[in-house]
């Protein structure tokens, strides 16, 4: 995982499996762009996500959940086929997709 920053706007590049042993790298990763006082927005690329679970979309959750009580976005861009179809069928699609 990567992170940039453009104007506030935190993108976090996000590949391979989602899983419960990524999750926690994920959910650091995130808070880590959340907490730095720049950041308006947590952008997460997930082109190259092979593989997602139910501990991938708690992770997601938790980091919109601390954006949420910082006044901050998460958003989803570039979403593999896998992680959009996942998204769409948990009713999260409207929450995170841009």
């Amino acid at each position: 995982m990567s992170t940039t920053n453009e104007a506030g706007r935190f993108t976090l590049q996000v590949a391979g499996e989602l899983d419960l042993a990524a999750r926690d790298g994920l959910v650091t990763e995130g808070q880590r762009a959340l907490t730095d006082p720049a950041c308006t927005e947590l952008v997460l690329d997930m082109a190259g996500v092979t593989f997602i679970d139910s501990s991938g979309v708690g992770g997601l959750v938790e980091l919109r959940t601390a954006a949420i009580e910082r006044d901050q976005q998460v958003t989803i861009v570039n979403p593999s086929s896998r992680v959009h179809r996942l998204l769409e069928l948990t009713g999260l699609g409207s929450v995170f997709l841009g």
